[in-house]
C-alpha cells in the first residue's frame, strides 16, 4: 500500500548492521538530500529469557538528557541500558550495556516515561499499580541481581506506588513542565496526579471504553487520550474539561489493538494518532490544533498503527529565514501491526520512507532520542531496533528559542499553567464556582463594586492569561416597566423625500426601560448604626441640604486673590421655582473676618422637609415670620394630621429631620432641635455664624457654617464626635491642584453617615470625610481614578437609573464626583486627552493596572474609616482576585496576615478582630474562597486555610474548658 519507488527491505539477524537508503522521493523539493540513515540492531538489546527467547516489549523511552533507555515489557522486568553502548559501532567489554533490571512489578510492565526533568521514571502494569523509580546514589544494591545473572551497575528505587486503576494500564504521559502525571488503562478511567507527592488530583471518566493512549500538549494547555470507544479526546489542564471530541476518523477503526498511543507535535500544532480510516483504508491521521480537524491522512500501512511519535526537532525549510509556521515542518514516525516503520512530514502526505519487516513481530512502541538523530522501537519480538540519522539529514533545525516563540502563541511561557498540588485545592475551586454561581444567582453584591476583569483567551486556546479589560458594575436586579412605543420624527425634505430623524440610544425608550438600563446597576447597603440584629438600612445621601443653588454655596478663601465668576453658578440663596423669598440672610459680622466665607441661603417664606420617619409620611413645615410679633411657626404633619406645633422669634433657613430627630437652623446661628413627639431635646445650640448645610442621619446631627466650620453631634448621647474642623485645609487642596492654580470650588453636598462621619463634595468632583481618630480630613474619591482606573464607569450610561437606587456611601461619592466632573464638560474627553498618551509613552505599560489596584485600595480604606460594612467586604473579594490575576503575591500575603491576626492571645498586641463590623477571620476565608482557581497561589492559600482551622480548634477548646 505505500508507494512504489520504496523498497521493502527484510531484516536479517539481529546482530547484523546494515546501511538503509530506501528513501521516498517525490516530485517535490527533496527533503533529505541525500540518504545516510542506519539501521541497527544488537542482538544483547532487548528482553530475551535464559534460553535466548524473545519476550515481548511493551514500551520504551529516553531520558531527556540521551543517556539512558529504559525498556519494558511482558516479563514483568523493567530495564535500564546506556545508550553510549548501543549507539558505539563495536561492543566494548569495559563499557556497561545494561544499567539495572528492576522486577518488582507482579505483571507484565506495560508503559515507561521518564520525567521531564529526568528526576522520575514512571511505570504501569497490568498489576493495577503505578510505580514511581527514583535513582539512588547511595551505591546500595549495586552488583548481581537475586536470582538472576543480571548485574546492575545503578540503582533505582521505588519510592512511590500510586494505586487506584482498576484494570490493566495501558499508557501513561508527564506534562511537559513535570507538573502533572496522567495514567490511562483498561477500567476506562483516566487517573491524574500531581508529583512530588503524586497525590490523585482527579479521575475522569470521559471514556466509554478501553483507553490505550495518552499524551501532552508542549505548551501544557490540553492532553489527548485515545480509546477503544473509537474516539480521541482533548482535555484541558486548567479545569480537565473536554475541549474537543475525534470520532469520525474512527468510526470503522479496529478495536483489536493492544495500544492506540499518540503524540505531539513540539511546536504544538498537530496532534498524530494512529488506527484511523480513510474509507476501506487503515491509517494515521493528523489533527491540527484549534479547529481540530483532520483531514490529513498519512497512508501507507497495511496494519492499525498503534504508536505515533514526533521527532523533538522542529526543523525549518529555509535556514537563513525565520522559524514560522510556513517556514517549518515537522518529522512523525508510525509504527504497528504490519511491522512497518514510516517515517512522515507534516509538510506532505506522502512518506519519507517506509521500511518493511523491521522486526519479526508488531512494533509496540517507538521513543526519539532528544536531539532527534535517533529512533529506537520496541517490538513484541522482545528485540529493539534503531534509525540512527546524521545530523542535517532531516533538515536545519530550530533553535530552542525559536521553539518556544511558536508555543507562546499557544499560551506557553505566559505564567504557564499552573496545577493543582493537592485534592484541598480541587475542593477549593469548586467551593468558589459554588460562591459564584450563588452570587449570580443573588443578582451581584451590594455595593458599585466592579467584578474582576476577565482574562482574555490565548490564540486557539482555552485558558489562557492576559491584560484585563475594563469590568463592568455587579448587577442587581432591575425591575422592569412596559416601554412606550418608538416615537420616531420625520422630516420632509425640498425634494419631498422623507427623512427619518437619528436619536440618541439612551433617549429612545419610554422613560422606564433605558438602553441603560440593561447593564448592572449599583446599589450598598450599610449597617443599622443600632446594631445587634436589626437588619440593614438604605444609606441615601442623595439629596443635598434645602434650597441649595444649582452651583452649590459658593466658598471664597481669602488670601488667594480669587472671587468666583457667574459661570460657576447662579446665585447663591436663590429660592426655588413658585417659592417666595422674604429676603437675604443677615450676614454674621464673623464672616467678613473669617479666612473661609460660603454663600447664606437666602430666608424664604415656607420651607418643608418630608422624610424622616421610616414609611416617609411626616413633613416637617416652618412658615418664616416678621420676628416677635410674627413668629415663626413650625408644624409637624403626618398624613394631614397636625402632630404638634411650635414657634420661634427667629428666621428658619433649613431644616432635616430622621427616625429619631427634628432639626432647624436659625439665621442667628442657632439650631434648634426636637425629638419626634415634638420635645426640645436641648436649648438652642448656638453656632459662630449662620449654617449653610444641616443634615442628619440616625442620630447624628451635622452642621456647617457660613465660615467654614463643621459640627457634627450625636443627640442620642448628648455628645459631639469631635471639635468643630474647618474645611480650610479641604479647600486650599482643592484651589492648588496639578500644575496650576485654579478658582476656588463650590461646596455641593454635605452629608453625615450613620457612624457621625461627615461627607463633603465640591464642584470639581473631590469628595472628603473627615475622621475623628485620625484628626485629618480624607480624600474619599477624585477624579484621577476616572483617569486611571478600570473600575470606574466613565462611559455615564448607569446614570440614567442612579437616582433611582440608593447607594453606599463610597459609591455615593464616587457618583458625585463623576457628576461634578461631566458638569465640567471633562468626563468625555480624559481618556482622549490623558490616558492614552500615557499609555503609549515608554515606562507607563502598566499604568491602568497599578491605578486600578490603588483605586481598590483607596476604596477599601475610605469602607473602613467610614464603617461601612458591606462596601468592605464586597470591596475586599473584589480586591484580592485583582490581586490573585495579577500575581501581586506579596500584597495579597500582607493582606491576609493582617486578616489572620495574631496566632497565639500572648501575641495579640494592638490587633482587632473587627474591621468595618466585619469579622477579619471570616473575611480571610471568605477571600480565599474567591480566588480558590489561582493555583499559582494554593501554597499561600493552603497555609492560611491551615491557620484558620487550627485557630478555631484552639477557640472550641479554649470553649470548652471554659464550660467545664
Amino acid at each position: 500500500m505505500h508507494p512504489a519507488s520504496t523498497r521493502t527491505h527484510r531484516v536479517p539477524a539481529p546482530a547484523a548492521r546494515i546501511k538503509y537508503s530506501s528513501i521516498l522521493r517525490p516530485p517535490q523539493r527533496p527533503l533529505i538530500p541525500r540518504a545516510s540513515m542506519k539501521y541497527w540492531k544488537k542482538g544483547w538489546l532487548g528482553h530475551y529469557d535464559d534460553k535466548k527467547v524473545g519476550q515481548m516489549v511493551f514500551s520504551i523511552h529516553v531520558t531527556p538528557d540521551g543517556d539512558r533507555l529504559a525498556t519494558a515489557g511482558v516479563d514483568g522486568k523493567i530495564r535500564i541500558w546506556s545508550t553510549a553502548s548501543i549507539l558505539s559501532p563495536e561492543d566494548d567489554p569495559n563499557t556497561p550495556k545494561q544499567l539495572c533490571s528492576m522486577s518488582t512489578h507482579n505483571g507484565a510492565v506495560t508503559c515507561v516515561r521518564f520525567s521531564p526533568d529526568g528526576r522520575y521514571l514512571a511505570s504501569g502494569s497490568d498489576d493495577k499499580i503505578v510505580m514511581i523509580w527514583e535513582r539512588d546514589i547511595s551505591g546500595v544494591g549495586l552488583g548481581k541481581v537475586f536470582g538472576s545473572n543480571e548485574t546492575n551497575v545503578e540503582n533505582w528505587r521505588c519510592t512511590k506506588r500510586l494505586v487506584g486503576h482498576e484494570n490493566d494500564i495501558q499508557d501513561l504521559a508527564w506534562s511537559h513542565d513535570g507538573s502533572l502525571l496522567v495514567t490511562v488503562g483498561l477500567d476506562s478511567l483516566i487517573m491524574i496526579w500531581s508529583p512530588p507527592t503524586f497525590t490523585r488530583l482527579r479521575t475522569l471518566k470521559s471514556h466509554q471504553s478501553h483507553i490505550k493512549g495518552i499524551t501532552f500538549d508542549p505548551a501544557s494547555r490540553y492532553f489527548a487520550t485515545s480509546s477503544d470507544d473509537r474516539s480521541v479526546r482533548i482535555i484541558r489542564t486548567s479545569d480537565f474539561g473536554t475541549e474537543a471530541v475525534l470520532s469520525e476518523p474512527f468510526k470503522n477503526s479496529s478495536i483489536g489493538t493492544y495500544f492506540r498511543r499518540v503524540g505531539w507535535s513540539p511546536e504544538g500544532g498537530f496532534l498524530g494518532v494512529g488506527n484511523a480510516m480513510n474509507g476501506p483504508v487503515t491509517c494515521a491521521r493528523v489533527v491540527q490544533r484549534g479547529t481540530w480537524n483532520s483531514d490529513l491522512s498519512l497512508i501507507g500501512h497495511e496494519g492499525p498503527v498503534e504508536v505515533m511519535s514526533f521527532s523533538p526537532i522542529v526543523y525549518k525549510k529555509e535556514a537563513h529565514k525565520e522559524a514560522t509556521d510556513t517556514n517549518t515542518y515537522c518529522i512523525t514516525a508510525s509504527a504497528g501491526q504490519d511491522k512497518r516503520l514510516a517515517l512522515w512530514s507534516t509538510e506532505r502526505s506522502r512518506p519519507i520512507f517506509i521500511s518493511d519487516e523491521v522486526s519479526e513481530k508488531s512494533i509496540s512502541d517507538i521513543a526519539w532520542s532528544p536531539d532527534g538523530l535517533t529512533l529506537f522501537g520496541a517490538s513484541y519480538d522482545g528485540s529493539i531496533v534503531m534509525l540512527r540519522f546524521e545530523p542535517g539529514e532531516l533538515g536545519v533545525a530550530c533553535s530552542k528559542e525559536e521553539v518556544i516563540g511558536m508555543l507562546g502563541k499557544y499560551g506557553h511561557g505566559m505564567r504557564g499553567v499552573v496545577y493543582p498540588e493537592s485534592t484541598e485545592q480541587l475542593e477549593r475551586e469548586e467551593r468558589t464556582d459554588a460562591r459564584e454561581l450563588q452570587t449570580k444567582g443573588k443578582g451581584g453584591g451590594d455595593v458599585m463594586i466592579s467584578d474582576l476583569p476577565q482574562a482574555q483567551a490565548q490564540a486557539q486556546a482555552p485558558t489562557a492569561f492576559s491584560a484585563p479589560v475594563i469590568p463592568a458594575a455587579v448587577a442587581v436586579p432591575v425591575q422592569q416597566t412596559p416601554s412606550k412605543p418608538l416615537q420616531q420624527k420625520i422630516t420632509v425634505t425640498k425634494d419631498g423625500r422623507k427623512r427619518v430623524a437619528p436619536q440618541l440610544l439612551t433617549t429612545i425608550s419610554g422613560g422606564g426601560h433605558t438602553a441603560a438600563s440593561a447593564l448592572p446597576q449599583p446599589v450598598a447597603v450599610a449597617q443599622s448604626s443600632s446594631g445587634g440584629g436589626g437588619g440593614q438600612r438604605v444609606i441615601d445621601l442623595s439629596e443635598p441640604s434645602a434650597q441649595l443653588p444649582p452651583g452649590g454655596v459658593k466658598a471664597l478663601l481669602v488670601g488667594n486673590k480669587r472671587k468666583l465668576d457667574a459661570a460657576n453658578g447662579a446665585a447663591v440663596g436663590g429660592a426655588a421655582e413658585g417659592e417666595e423669598w422674604i429676603r437675604p440672610a443677615i450676614v454674621n459680622p464673623a464672616t467678613t473676618v473669617s479666612q473661609i466665607r460660603l454663600s447664606v441661603p437666602k430666608v424664604i417664606s415656607v420651607l418643608s422637609h418630608e422624610g424622616g420617619d421610616p414609611d416617609a409620611t411626616t413633613t416637617l413645615e416652618a412658615r418664616n415670620g416678621r420676628g416677635e410679633g410674627e413668629p415663626t411657626r413650625l408644624n409637624a404633619v403626618k398624613r394631614g394630621i397636625l402632630q404638634w406645633t411650635d414657634y420661634t422669634p427667629r428666621s428658619i433657613l433649613l431644616l432635616t429631620s430622621t427616625p429619631e430627630f427634628y432639626a432647624a437652623a436659625c439665621e442667628d446661628g442657632s439650631l434648634l432641635t426636637w425629638s419626634r413627639n415634638g420635645t426640645r431635646l436641648l436649648p438652642p445650640i448656638v453656632l459662630e455664624s449662620q449654617p449653610v448645610f444641616l443634615e442628619g442621619m440616625g442620630g447624628w446631627l451635622m452642621c456647617v457654617t457660613s465660615v467654614g466650620m463643621v459640627h457634627v453631634w450625636n443627640l442620642t448621647t448628648f455628645k459631639a464626635a469631635h471639635p468643630p474642623i474647618s474645611l480650610a485645609s479641604v479647600l486650599d487642596a482643592a484651589v492648588i491642584g496639578g500644575t496650576e492654580v485654579r478658582r476656588a470650588p463650590a461646596l455641593t453636598r454635605a452629608s453625615v453617615t450613620d457612624k457621625g462621619a461627615a461627607v463633603i463634595t465640591l464642584t470639581d468632583g473631590d469628595a472628603f470625610t473627615y475622621s475623628a481618630s485620625l484628626q485629618s480630613w480624607l480624600r474619599v474619591s477624585e477624579s484621577w481614578w476616572m483617569v486611571g482606573s478600570q473600575y470606574w464607569d466613565a462611559s455615564g450610561m448607569l446614570r440614567s437609573r442612579l437616582d433611582e437606587e440608593k447607594v453606599g456611601i463610597v459609591a455615593m461619592m464616587e457618583r458625585r464626583t463623576d457628576e461634578a466632573v461631566m458638569r465640567l464638560g471633562r468626563g468625555r474627553v480624559l481618556n482622549r486627552i490623558v490616558k492614552a498618551p500615557v499609555l503609549m509613552r515608554k515606562g507607563f505599560e502598566g499604568f491602568e493596572m497599578s491605578v486600578s489596584v490603588s483605586h481598590l485600595e483607596n476604596r477599601l480604606g475610605a469602607a473602613c474609616v467610614l464603617g461601612s460594612k458591606e462596601e468592605y467586604r464586597t470591596t475586599l473579594i473584589t480586591y484580592v482576585q485583582r490581586l490573585a490575576s495579577e500575581g501581586l503575591k506579596e500584597k495579597l500575603e500582607e493582606l491576609f496576615k493582617g486578616l489572620l491576626g495574631p496566632t497565639a492571645y500572648a501575641e495579640k498586641g494592638d490587633w482587632e478582630p473587627i474591621v468595618a463590623g466585619n469579622e477579619k477571620r471570616k473575611l480571610l476565608r471568605e477571600a480565599i474562597e474567591a480566588i480558590g482557581k489561582h493555583r499559582e497561589l494554593q501554597r499561600l492559600m493552603r497555609e492560611y486555610e491551615e491557620a484558620l482551622g487550627e485557630l478555631e480548634v484552639d477557640g472550641a477548646t479554649t470553649a470548652h474548658a471554659m464550660e467545664m
